[in-house]
């Protein structure tokens, strides 16, 4: 097999959804004839919150390898700006510490890998090149974006070696960035001319979505290949399974998991759900911040209508997912052609996905395609919706009638892996 070796900051077993991507091709590439050498930071599989992240993991290198590909596990030393930062949630010098701590990473990271609180990774990459020069392909994963410099650094020592700049997002690029009040002037400069010096040496530029590829070629004025995400094996024997009746004791339950984006719009959702009580709805978000307008709205609701819950466990999430009865799909204002990770997960368990409003594009797409859309732009339009739902789950009748196994089995990411191959293999 051919040898391919990939950093990426998340990998498996860390709880978000970024170590996702990478974990699948761990599993899919020897399938395809590539060995994967994965290069990440120990994770324990209980990080579930920012703070759980930022602390120390890992004493030595922890290395798991068996005949189709090896994992190596760095260990992640806390920075100083890291544990300021943690102190800073109840001590406010500590969090002008950091602040202040964040701000030298943000500019110096542009200049030296050792203002990278992970650098080790890079000279670990250094070091397995410099051993084994039958590797030849490297694929970074970002965000994190600093590693994109681990490529340019490895691509100056090792010539030889073709890297692949994998954008699970967008960087300089992101319409929002030049709106995060973070980061000041000069660090948005500094980081714009990093990204194209950086990214200038990779062989090929790759991300998610259409909607990415589109900006990423406009900033980089060359081709960017698009390699989707979709669902991973852990939830395929969802799609092997019937598709369940919904259970008729209690509300009709309706789940969001993960993270809100500010540019999402629920304003629709959330005044629409003001007429129903608890007893008839039970909507739930976990791992989900809000914006201070939708905070507003949510004190206006019926109490116990909504149910806000702090991240889970993957096992945990999963076990949500199978009791819900309707999954919810926000869009994204301003933005087209990105699915969103999440809409791949729900798609195994075969469950109606409500779609509120209508984002017209690869959202509704790819919801009408399966079967599994529910699309509604209008408050009364929705409010009539969830009574005609309401009003099936009591009667304990189908939600849906023509859901297509096949067309959802395309979106998984063992399907999506032909993509990378084909990227490899040019």
């Amino acid at each position: 097999m051919q040898k391919v070796l990939i950093i990426s900051y998340f990998f498996p077993p860390c709880n978000l959804t970024a170590a996702n991507r990478i974990g699948s091709w761990q599993q899919y590439l020897p399938s395809q004839g590539f060995y994967p050498i994965i290069l990440t930071r120990n994770w324990t599989g209980k990080e579930l919150t920012e703070e759980d992240r930022l602390l120390s993991s890992g004493n030595t290198l922890r290395l798991v390898q068996n005949e189709n590909s090896e994992i190596h596990y760095l260990p992640y030393k806390s920075s100083l700006r890291d544990r300021f930062f943690i102190k800073g949630k109840s001590n406010k010098l500590f969090a002008i510490l950091s602040k202040v701590l964040t701000l030298y990473h943000l500019i110096f990271q542009n200049f030296s890998v050792k203002a990278i609180p992970y650098y080790n990774i890079y000279f670990h990459a250094k070091d397995l090149l410099k051993k084994d020069e039958s590797v030849t392909k490297v694929i970074i994963s970002g965000n994190l974006f600093e590693q994109f410099y681990f490529g340019y650094l490895l691509k100056k020592a090792f010539p030889r070696i073709e890297w692949i700049a994998d954008y699970r997002d967008e960087w300089t690029s992101h319409h929002l960035y030049n709106s995060f009040t973070s980061k000041n002037e000069v660090i948005k400069k500094l980081e714009r001319s990093s990204e194209l010096k950086w990214v200038k040496s990779a062989k090929h530029v790759q991300t998610v979505c259409p909607y990415f590829a589109k900006r990423l070629e406009t900033l980089h004025q060359r081709r960017v290949h698009v390699v989707p995400n979709g669902f991973g094996e852990n939830f395929e024997k969802y799609l092997s399974q019937d598709p369940k009746s919904p259970k008729v004791n209690g509300p009709l339950k309706l789940l969001f998991s993960g993270t809100l984006y500010e540019n999402q719009i629920l304003d629709v959702f959330l005044n629409s759900i003001k007429s129903f009580d608890a007893k008839e709805l039970q909507v739930s978000f976990i791992g989900s911040k809000f914006s201070l307008k939708q905070e507003q709205v949510l004190k206006e609701l019926p109490l116990g209508l909504v149910q806000r819950e702090a991240w889970l466990d993957k096992n945990e999430v999963l076990k949500r997912m199978e009791e819900t009865d309707i999954f919810l799909m926000f869009p994204f204002q301003g933005m087209k052609g990105w699915p969103s990770s999440k809409l791949y997960d729900y798609l195994p368990f075969q469950k109606p996905i409500l779609l509120c409003p209508s984002d017209k594009d690869i959202i509704e797409d790819i919801l009408l395609d399966t079967g599994l859309g529910i699309v509604k732009n209008g408050e009364r339009e929705l409010q009539e919706c969830l009574k005609d739902l309401i009003a099936k789950k009591e009667k304990e009748q189908a939600f849906l009638s023509l859901i297509s196994k096949d067309k959802i089995e395309k979106y998984s990411r063992r399907n999506s892996i032909n993509a990378l191959i084909r990227v490899l293999n040019s």
